[in-house]
C-alpha cells in the first residue's frame, strides 16, 4: 500500500489533524482501492463477512460483486450476504432499494409468508474466508433492485450418469441348476489393450480431496472420465460417507485441481482438499462442502459467537473516561487552581509584611489566615463556575451537532423517497400501458384508470397494477373505477384482497351478488382476464353490467350502467347577477372537432368480413349485429349444455333483439327488410331459436348487409366524382406522384474485368485490384459464383460456362450502417465540392478581363436592410419553411421584439463590413432525396441543403436586389432566374424558331443541354469576379464570400447527422444568392458567344 500510494502523500497525511482518516481516504482513492482496518477490527471483519467471488451472480452478462449491508443505496449494484434477521426489513418493501441490479442472499431459515418482493431458493458457490476452501451454500435470493439478479451458469461439463438401484437376488440351491460351489463357470482372460485404465498417482506425493455432490448412482468410471475431461490427473477411490446433498467421492491426486468448481448438467461439483482425518460434526443442511471445510466453518462460528462489542464496548470506555474526569475534578482542584492559590498566598503575605516576629504574634496570625481563607474560597467559587460553564459548552455544541445531523438525515431520506417515487412514475409512464384520467360527469369529477398487462411477464404486470393502485386506490377518494386487460386471472392477482379491503368490487361479481348471474368469460371465450372495478360511491348508483363479445375478436367489452344521481356538494357562492372575468384560461382555445366513427374491425379467419371501410355509424352497427348472429349460430352448433354456455346464448340473443342502428327494434325492422330469401323464417322468433332457424336468420341478414355495403360503395364513388367536378385540383392531387423519399441505405457496385481464365487452377485473374467484401456474393453475368477463395486480383471459383477474358465480375455491396452511408456520400460529393482546389486562381484572369472589357455595367444602388424590409421578407417565407440547424423558425423571427430584430440586422451589417458570420449560421444540413424511383446509388440522390433561416432571409433580400440590378443589363434571350424571364420560356422560344424555319424554309441548327448538378460545379473565383464586374456592391460580395468559405455541410440519414464536409466549389442550392451566381455565369456566357470566335483553352 505504501509503494502504491507513495511516500509524500503519506507524510502529508501524517501531518494532518486526523492522520488515520487521511490515510484511509488515500487508500480508497487507489485503483483498485485498499481497505485499511485496525488490528482490533480485522477479526470482526473476517468473521462477519463471508466471501463470494465475482461472477457467481450476474446481471444479464455483467458479473456482480459482493457488497456489505451498509453499502446499500439507490445506485448500489451487487449481492449482499445477510442473516434472516437482517433480511426481514427488506422482505416487505413497496419499492426497490436501487435502480440497478441488487439482491440479498439470505442464509438460514427465513419466513417468506408475508414477503412482497420477488425471491427464489437456490444453491450457489461460496468460499470459506479462513481456509479458502469452496462450499455450496443453500439460500434465498431476494430481489430488492429494479434489475434482475440471477445465478451465473457457465457451459456445463457432461458427466455420465447411469441410473442405479439396489436389488437383492436370492438364490436357492434346490432351485438353481448350475454349480453352487467351486470355480466352475468362472473364467479368466488376459487384460486387453483397450481395457479401462485408472490414472497413476504417486503415493509419495499423495493429496486427498473430496469431490461432490454427484447424483446417487454415479460410477467410478464416470467420475474418472469427468476428471480427465477437466484436465486433472486424479484417481477416484471410494464414496465418502457422511455428506449431504448427493454422492461424494474420495479422490487422490498429486496436485490441486485446475479449478475448484466443476459445472455439470445437474449442477456444480466442488473439490476440497482434506488435510487430516479429524472427527467432524454433522454438516449444516444449508451448506454443502467437504467435512473439513464444514468443521472450520462451525469452529469459526463458535469462536466468534460472543459479541465483540460486549468485550470492548467503545461507548462504555468513553463513559468511564467521562466519569473518571468529572470525579477527579470534583475531588481535587486542578493544577491551575493550585498555582493560582500559591500566587495569591504569596501576594497576600507580601502585602501584610509577614515576618518571623509577626508570625509569632497571636493577634496578626488569625487575621491573615482568615483573609487567606476567604480569598481562596472566592477564587475557588469563580473557578468552579467557569469550569461548569466550560464543561456545559461542549455538551451544547454536541447536542446541536446531533440535532443538525438528524435534520440532514431526515431531509436526505425525504429527497431519496421523492427521487425513487419520481423514477417509478417515469418508468410506468414509459411503458405506455397505464393511463389515469379524470372525467367530468356533471356536477362531479370521476377518477378512472386502465392498465394493459403483459402477456408473458406477470411480474411486470404486477408492477403496473401497483402503480395503478397507488394512484387510484391509495391517493384518491370519491367516485373511482379502474380496469383493463390484465392478462392474469383472478386467482393470480395479488392485489385482489387489497382492492376488496378498500371497498372496490368487480362489476361481474357485484352483479352476481345482486342478481345471482354468474360471471362470464371475457378472453377468447375461455378465460376471464378482463376486469372492471368500481368504488363504494359508484356501487350505490350501479344499475346493470353487460359483457359484449361482438366488439373485438378475442376480448369482450365490459360495460356498466349507472343512474345519474350525483349530489352537488359544492358551495354556490357566485353572484348570478355579476359576470366574473375568469372562466377558461386565456391561452386555451375552444375548437370544435368532427366526431370520428371508427370502421368495423376485421374479424377472425372463417368469420364474416366487412367489404366497406369508410366512416359510417350505421354500417358499424349492422356489422356488429352480423357478428352477433354468427356468434349465436356457432354457439348453437356446439350445443354446450353447461349453465354458463346456456346463459351466454341467452345473452347473445337478447343483444341481437336490442341491437341499435335499425331505427326500430330489430324484430320490427326484420319484417320490413329489403332482401327476402326463399328460406327466410316466416316471422322473427320471440325466443332463442334453434341452430337451423338461426342459420337462416344469419344468411338473410348477411344478404341485406351486403346489399347495404354495395349501396355505400356506390354512393362513395358518386361523392368522389362530384367532389372532383367541383374542385378539379383534387384530380391533380390524385395524379401527383409520391413525394421523393430520403436516403435510407445504398448499394455500392464493385466490378473488375477478367483478363485470364486459369482452367487448371479454377481461377479468374482480374485486370485490377478490388477490395471485395466477404459477406456479399460475386456475380458473373448476373449469376452468383461458387467462391472458394478471393484475393484482390484473383478469384478461385467453380468456373462458370462461357467464361472468357473481357467478362466482368460484379459485387453489389449493401451499405446500411450510418458510417458506411456517410462515407459513401462524402467520397462522392467531396470530389465535386473540392473540384477546383488545384486550379490556380490566376488562370481565370484572362476570362474575367475580357468580360470586363466588353461588358461595362454601372454599380448597383446599395440600400441597407431596414426593419420593414426584414419583416416583409420573413412574412414572404412559406408558413412551413424548413427550420435551420440552429433551431430558429419563421415563427421565432416574426415574434422577435424590435430590439432583438435590430440586433440580427446589426449582425448582417457586420458581416457585410467584415465578411465574418457566426458559426451557427453557416452550418447546413443536407437531405438526399431520390431523383428516380427506388434509387440505390449515390448519384441517384439529389442533395437539398437547408441553411440557417436567418441567413436565408438575408440572402433572399440581397438576391432580389442584385437580380433587379442585373435584369436591366441582361442580354436579350437570357432566360431563367430573372424577373419576367423564366426558364420555361426556352421551350416556347424553340417552338417559334422551329415553326419560323418551316414557314420560311430557313435552316436552323443548334442543340440544348441540361447540365447535371450545375450549381455544385460552378467555380467560385470567376463567379465572384463577374459579380464585381457587374456592379454588385462590395459589401454584399464580401459577406457572400465569407459565407461561402465558412459553409459546412452535414448529411442527414435516418435522423442522424454525419461529419462536416467543407467545400471550395459550387454554390448551395438553399442559398438565395446562388441564383445570382447562375445569372452572372449566363451573362458572361452570352457575352462570350456574341464575341468573335477566338482560340481559348478551357479547364
Amino acid at each position: 500500500a505504501i509503494a502504491k500510494i507513495g511516500d509524500k502523500p503519506i507524510q502529508k497525511a501524517l501531518q494532518s489533524s486526523n492522520p488515520w482518516r487521511e490515510i484511509k481516504q488515500l487508500a480508497n482513492q487507489m485503483l483498485p482501492p485498499f481497505q485499511l482496518v485496525l488490528a482490533s477490527e480485522l477479526q470482526d471483519a473476517v468473521a462477519l463477512r463471508a466471501s463470494m467471488g465475482p461472477g457467481i451472480f450476474v446481471d444479464g452478462e455483467t458479473p456482480l460483486h459482493q457488497l456489505a449491508l451498509k453499502e446499500l443505496g439507490p445506485t448500489s449494484s451487487g449481492v449482499v450476504l445477510v442473516t434472516p434477521a437482517e433480511a426481514s426489513p427488506y422482505l416487505t418493501l413497496a419499492k426497490p432499494v436501487s435502480r440497478n441490479a441488487l439482491a440479498l442472499v439470505v442464509v438460514g431459515e427465513v419466513d417468506l409468508s408475508g414477503a412482497s418482493v420477488k425471491f427464489e431458493t437456490l444453491r450457489f458457490c461460496a468460499e470459506c474466508a479462513d481456509t479458502g476452501a469452496p462450499a455450496l451454500v443453500s439460500g434465498t435470493l431476494v430481489q430488492i433492485g429494479d434489475r434482475w439478479v440471477s445465478k451465473h451458469i457457465p457451459a456445463p461439463t457432461s458427466v455420465e450418469q447411469i441410473p442405479s438401484a439396489v436389488v437383492r437376488v436370492a438364490v436357492f440351491k434346490d432351485q438353481f441348476e448350475g454349480a453352487s460351489s467351486g470355480v466352475r463357470g468362472i473364467f479368466f482372460e488376459p487384460r486387453a489393450a483397450d481395457a479401462r485404465d485408472t490414472p497413476f498417482v504417486d503415493k509419495t506425493k499423495l493429496r486427498r480431496f473430496h469431490a461432490g455432490p454427484f447424483p446417487y448412482g454415479t460410477q467410478r468410471r464416470a467420475v474418472t472420465k469427468a476428471l480427465i475431461d477437466m484436465g486433472w490427473k486424479a484417481c477416484p477411490m471410494q464414496p465418502a460417507p457422511g455428506h449431504a446433498g448427493g454422492l461424494w467421492w474420495v479422490v487422490h491426486a498429486e496436485a490441486a485441481p485446475p479449478q475448484n468448481v466443476l459445472h455439470t448438467q445437474f449442477g456444480e461439483v466442488i473439490f476440497s482438499e482434506v488435510p487430516s482425518r479429524e472427527q467432524v460434526k454433522p454438516p449444516a443442511p444449508i451448506v454443502l462442502a467437504s467435512r473439513p471445510t464444514l468443521h472450520n466453518l462451525q469452529a469459526s462460528g463458535a469462536a466468534s459467537s460472543e459479541d465483540p462489542l460486549q468485550q470492548s464496548d467503545p461507548w462504555m470506555q468513553a463513559l468511564q473516561a467521562a466519569n473518571t474526569s468529572s470525579g477527579s475534578d470534583a475531588a481535587a482542584p486542578s493544577a491551575s487552581v493550585v498555582a493560582f492559590s500559591a500566587a495569591v498566598e504569596k501576594r497576600v503575605l507580601a502585602r501584610v509584611g509577614q515576618t518571623a516576629s509577626a508570625v509569632a504574634s497571636s493577634a496578626v496570625a488569625p487575621s491573615a489566615l482568615e483573609l487567606e481563607t476567604r480569598i481562596l474560597a472566592k477564587v475557588d467559587e469563580k473557578i468552579q463556575v467557569a469550569s461548569a460553564a466550560t464543561g456545559q459548552r461542549p455538551q451544547q455544541v454536541e447536542g446541536k451537532v446531533v440535532e443538525i445531523g438528524a435534520k440532514v438525515d431526515s431531509v436526505d431520506s425525504s429527497l431519496r423517497n421523492l427521487f425513487n417515487e419520481q423514477m417509478s412514475r417515469i418508468e410506468v409512464y414509459a411503458t405506455s400501458r397505464v393511463q389515469v384520467a379524470h372525467f367530468f360527469v356533471e356536477p362531479l369529477w370521476i377518477l378512472g384508470g386502465v392498465a394493459y398487462g403483459y402477456v408473458a411477464d406477470p411480474a411486470k404486470t404486477s408492477f403496473l397494477l401497483d402503480a395503478l393502485t397507488e394512484r387510484v386506490v391509495y391517493q384518491a377518494s370519491g367516485p373511482r373505477f379502474f380496469g383493463g386487460d390484465f392478462n392474469l386471472e383472478s386467482d393470480r392477482l395479488d392485489l385482489w384482497a387489497t382492492w376488496h379491503d378498500h371497498g372496490f368490487v368487480e362489476i361481474q361479481d357485484f352483479l352476481q351478488r345482486m342478481t345471482g348471474r354468474p360471471p362470464q368469460v371475457t378472453c377468447k371465450h375461455s378465460t376471464r382476464k378482463d376486469f372492471l372495478f368500481i368504488s363504494r360511491e359508484l356501487q350505490t348508483l350501479f344499475i346493470e353490467a353487460t359483457v359484449d363479445h361482438t366488439f373485438f375478436a378475442d376480448h369482450a367489452v365490459l360495460a356498466a350502467l349507472f343512474c345519474h344521481g350525483f349530489v352537488d356538494r359544492s358551495v354556490d357562492w357566485l353572484d348570478a347577477a355579476t359576470v366574473f372575468p375568469f372562466c377558461r384560461a386565456s391561452t386555451r382555445d375552444v375548437r370544435c372537432q368532427r366526431g370520428v366513427v371508427p370502421p368495423a374491425p376485421r374479424a377472425r379467419d372463417g368469420e364474416a368480413q366487412p367489404q366497406y371501410f369508410g366512416q359510417n355509424l350505421r354500417h358499424t352497427h349492422w356489422f356488429r349485429q352480423l357478428r352477433r348472429i354468427q356468434a349465436y349460430v356457432q354457439a348453437m352448433v356446439r350445443v354446450n349444455p353447461a349453465p354458463s354456455a346456456v346463459e351466454h346464448r341467452a345473452a347473445l340473443w337478447d343483444a341481437i333483439c336490442r341491437a341499435p342502428g335499425f331505427g326500430a327494434p330489430f324484430s320490427v325492422w326484420w319484417m320490413s327488410r329489403d332482401c327476402v330469401l326463399e328460406e327466410d323464417p316466416d316471422s322473427f322468433p320471440s325466443c332463442p331459436p334453434n341452430a337451423e332457424v338461426a342459420r337462416r336468420l344469419f344468411l338473410s341478414f348477411e344478404a341485406n348487409f351486403r346489399s347495404f355495403e354495395r349501396r355505400l360503395l356506390s354512393e362513395r364513388r358518386q361523392v368522389a366524382s362530384t367532389r372532383r367536378v367541383q374542385d378539379p385540383n383534387l384530380i391533380f392531387r390524385d395524379l401527383r406522384p409520391p413525394a421523393a423519399r430520403p436516403v435510407d441505405s445504398l448499394l455500392e457496385h464493385r466490378s473488375a474485368e477478367v483478363c485470364e481464365v486459369v482452367v487448371d487452377e479454377g481461377a479468374l485473374e482480374l485486370t485490377q485490384h478490388v477490395d471485395w467484401h466477404p459477406d456479399f456474393p460475386l456475380l458473373h453475368k448476373g449469376r452468383p459464383l461458387n467462391v472458394a477463395h478471393v484475393e484482390s486480383d484473383k478469384i478461385w471459383v467453380d468456373l462458370p460456362e462461357n467464361c472468357a477474358p473481357g467478362d466482368r465480375v460484379d459485387q453489389p455491396v449493401l451499405l446500411g450502417s450510418l458510417p458506411d452511408v456517410f462515407r459513401a456520400f462524402a467520397q462522392e460529393w467531396s470530389r465535386r465540392w473540392q473540384r477546383h482546389d488545384q486550379v490556380d486562381p490566376q488562370r481565370w484572369a484572362p476570362l474575367v478581363a475580357s468580360f470586363a472589357a466588353r461588358c461595362p455595367i454601372p454599380p448597383m444602388v446599395y440600400h441597407p436592410i431596414t426593419l420593414a424590409t426584414w419583416r416583409a421578407e420573413v412574412q414572404r417565407k412559406h408558413a412551413h419553411s424548413s427550420t435551420g440547424p440552429n433551431g430558429v423558425s419563421r415563427a421565432d423571427l416574426l415574434l422577435l421584439p424590435v430590439d432583438l430584430t435590430q440586433a440580427l440586422l446589426d449582425l448582417c451589417h457586420h458581416a457585410e463590413a467584415t465578411g465574418d458570420w457566426p458559426r451557427q449560421m453557416l452550418d447546413g444540413v443536407v437531405t438526399a432525396l431520390e431523383k428516380i424511383p427506388d434509387a440505390s446509388l449515390v448519384g441517384q440522390f439529389r442533395p437539398i441543403t437547408v441553411l440557417s433561416l436567418t441567413y436565408r432571409v438575408w440572402s433572399s433580400i440581397r438576391a432580389r436586389q442584385c437580380l433587379a440590378h442585373l435584369a436591366r443589363y441582361a442580354p436579350l434571350g437570357l432566360l431563367g432566374n430573372l424577373p419576367g424571364h423564366e426558364a420555361r420560356e426556352v421551350w416556347y422560344t424553340l417552338q417559334l424558331l422551329v415553326e419560323s424555319s418551316y414557314h420560311r424554309a430557313i435552316p436552323v441548327s443548334g442543340f440544348t443541354a441540361d447540365l447535371s448538378k450545375a450549381y455544385n460545379l460552378l467555380p467560385r473565383t470567376p463567379v465572384l469576379a463577374f459579380a464585381a464586374v457587374c456592379g454588385i456592391h462590395a459589401g454584399i460580395i464580401r459577406a457572400w464570400t465569407g459565407a461561402l468559405s465558412g459553409f459546412m455541410r452535414r448529411f442527414r440519414v435516418r435522423g442522424s447527422l454525419g461529419p462536416a464536409l467543407p467545400s471550395t466549389t459550387g454554390f448551395p442550392e438553399g442559398d438565395g444568392l446562388s441564383r445570382v451566381a447562375m445569372v452572372l455565369v449566363n451573362i458572361a456566357y452570352h457575352d462570350h458567344m456574341r464575341s468573335p470566335v477566338i482560340p481559348l483553352r478551357f479547364c
